[in-house]
């Protein structure tokens, strides 16, 4: 599995010797921006048809629209990544792909440069880096679906139980508004405070991950050629 970082070539280059820097959740809540930003951020709705009562007035009539999060202890961190795969690639010969054009056209709001990284490698490199600390760990590629459609967000509150997945709803997304960034997170919670954030609010994680890969420019992924494997 191959997986890309966008941004500005600057912020990218410390990524090639191991640093990753990572956000707080709470601030893509905050973010006004359409690409980053998502006002439903570790949100889901809840089902407008259930029972609400208080002293046993039922008041779900008078709800237009619930929603619910959790409270945790210690800030969930994330990273995010673009995740190249046969839904956002096409054939273009026999056996070998290129990224769309719509998805090319969409991470260009993300930044002018990219890298692409191998998923296991850098996987790795964080493991090592969080395996003296206190913290806990996930990463998934995020769900897509209509986040309105109650059943569909069950089904993956279900799926994500058998994965016993601790953080489920920060890797749900709605289809119709981020589907084309197709993205992969790494997620932290930092229990017990060990990741400061920094002045511009985010924590900068230094791993074991080294690589010699150029930095590219973002227009230029329409020219990336890779096997079908790669895409798996």
């Amino acid at each position: 599995m191959l997986l890309i970082k966008f941004q500005k070539e600057n912020r990218l280059a410390p990524m090639k010797q191991g640093i990753f820097h990572f956000r707080p959740t709470q601030s893509f809540r905050d973010d006004p921006s359409s690409c980053r930003g998502d006002p439903m951020e570790g949100m889901v709705y809840g089902d407008p048809n259930s029972s609400f009562q208080i002293e046993g007035v039922e008041i779900s009539q008078w709800i237009e629209s619930i929603v619910w999060s959790k409270e945790y202890t210690g800030n969930i961190l994330s990273l995010s990544l673009f995740q190249l795969n046969a839904e956002n690639c096409h054939e273009i010969e026999k056996g070998v792909y290129c990224p769309n054009a719509d998805a090319v056209e969409m991470m260009k709001d993300f930044g002018s440069s990219f890298i692409i990284m191998n998923a296991q490698k850098f996987i790795t490199s964080l493991e090592v880096a969080l395996s003296d600390r206190k913290c806990n760990y996930e990463y998934h590629p995020i769900h897509y679906c209509d986040i309105k459609d109650h059943g569909a967000v069950r089904q993956f509150f279900q799926d994500m139980k058998k994965e016993k997945s601790l953080y489920p709803e920060f890797f749900l997304k709605d289809r119709s508004t981020y589907g084309l960034q197709n993205e992969w997170r790494f997620l932290i919670h930092d229990i017990a405070d060990e990741f400061p954030l920094t002045a511009n609010g985010g924590v900068n994680i230094h791993t074991p991950f080294r690589t010699q890969i150029p930095l590219f420019k973002t227009e230029d992924l329409t020219s990336l050629r890779v096997p079908k494997d790669f895409l798996l």
